[in-house]
Parts: C-alpha cells; sequence; structure tokens
C-alpha cells in the first residue's frame, strides 16, 4: 500500500534526473516517450577524441556507411565539380561584356562606335552642359552602350569654367568720382590630362575620329615641353 502511494519509480522516468537506462532497458512493457525516434550513436562520434594510437580511435578508413568504391566515387565527383567551375571561370574571363554589346550592334550610328572600339581607335567627344557646350575630350574608346555612355582612356580634355570677376572701373577724365567695381562673368579655358573618364550619353554631343596612333604619339611627345612653357609663362606673369 505504502509502495502504491510513492509513485512510478525515478529510475524509470525518462524526465527524471535518477533515469536509469540499464534498468530501463531491462524493464518489460516500458516504453519512450517517442517510440518511433531514431538513437544515436554518440559514443561513435566523440572517438575524434581519443589518441590515435586508441584502438576504438576515430579513422576515416572504418568510417560506416562508405565502401572504398564509394569514396572514390564521391572523389571523383568532387574533382568533375572543381573542374566544371574553372572552366566557367576561365570562359566568363575571356568573355568581355563589351564585346558582347559591340556583337550585337549591326545598324545605325552605333556601327562608328563598334568600328572605333574594335580599331581600338582615339575619339574625340564634345561635351555639353546646361548652358552650351562644355569643351571637347580626346581620347582612346575603351567601352560604349546603346545609351551613347563612353569610356575614355589617355584622355587630354579641353573644356570652359565660367568664373565670377571683380572688374574696377576707373572714373571719368576730369571727373571727381570714385573707382567703381563690379562682377561679372567671364569664361576661362582650362586643358587638363586624365588617366580614364566615363561620359554620359546625355551629354555628349558630337562624337568623331580623333588622329592616328602615329598623330598620337607625335603629339603626345610635344606636350609635356607645353606644359613646361605654360608654366613658365604663368611665373613669370604672361598670359
Amino acid at each position: 500500500m505504502a509502495s502504491s502511494q510513492q509513485g512510478p519509480d525515478p529510475a524509470l522516468d525518462f524526465f527524471s534526473p535518477r533515469f536509469d537506462p540499464l534498468r530501463a532497458l531491462q524493464a518489460e512493457g516500458l516504453r519512450p516517450p517517442v517510440p518511433g525516434a531514431r538513437p544515436q550513436d554518440n559514443v561513435f562520434r566523440c572517438r575524434f577524441l581519443l589518441p590515435p594510437d586508441h584502438p576504438d580511435a576515430w579513422n576515416e578508413a572504418r568510417r560506416p556507411g562508405k565502401s572504398k568504391e564509394a569514396q572514390e566515387a564521391a572523389q571523383r565527383e568532387k574533382l568533375r565539380i572543381s573542374y566544371v567551375h574553372q572552366k566557367q571561370e576561365r570562359q566568363q574571363v575571356r568573355t568581355n561584356p563589351v564585346d558582347q554589346i559591340a556583337e550585337r550592334v549591326q545598324h545605325g550610328p552605333l556601327l562608328l562606335l563598334k568600328r572605333w572600339y574594335q580599331q581600338r581607335s582615339r575619339v574625340r567627344v564634345v561635351t555639353r552642359h546646361a548652358r552650351g557646350v562644355r569643351g571637347s575630350s580626346e581620347g582612346l574608346l575603351v567601352a560604349f552602350d546603346k545609351h551613347m555612355n563612353l569610356v575614355l582612356r589617355d584622355v587630354e580634355e579641353q573644356y570652359t569654367v565660367l568664373l565670377q570677376v571683380q572688374r574696377v572701373k576707373p572714373p571719368a577724365p576730369g571727373s571727381s568720382g570714385l573707382e567703381r567695381t563690379r562682377w561679372v562673368r567671364q569664361q576661362e579655358h582650362r586643358r587638363r590630362q586624365l588617366r580614364q573618364v566615363f561620359v554620359r550619353g546625355d551629354s555628349v554631343v558630337l562624337v568623331s575620329a580623333g588622329p592616328s596612333p602615329a598623330e598620337a604619339a607625335a603629339a603626345a611627345q610635344f606636350r609635356p615641353h607645353a606644359r613646361q612653357r605654360q608654366q613658365a609663362a604663368q611665373k613669370s606673369g604672361i598670359r
């Protein structure tokens, strides 16, 4: 009577801290909470903690579930997948997206851009801003698209900048008036050389063929001397 009032044995309670797995296996009619659960081989999973010379240590060759033929087949599949990935990467490197754009051009004014791009020619691009023509850029055409967006390399740009300049108006001869100053707009012409430039298509006014490679090389030969003369003139105050 007293044993029936004590309740179930804690050693046979799966959720009790005093659960005894050996007694639970020996008890008849005892069912686990989840009868369909698959058992886990936690002992086998911890074998990698044993020293290598232990007979029960982890050994890849004795790993269950994979025969020697299956391991060789898996290794061959890994090599095949690696070869396919390397082949795709090589094809992507060889395929230039600008070449694909040029191949799709069959008619229209873009045929000239296609020809200059394939011939690696230098072109002259006239650009504009909100008030009119801004200037021109001359460089090697290395990329273009259907929206007339251009990429130029080794560019020599000539452009104008609108500045606010203060001018002093002297008084008229024989008068006792004072000098008057006023701000006026003055357009200044500038020139610079750039390594690479992206020109938006909506700012392009005109694209024409630039000088030949021989003419460009001859002009580049005299550019440093021209810059030196310009710098010397600026230092001496000569415009």
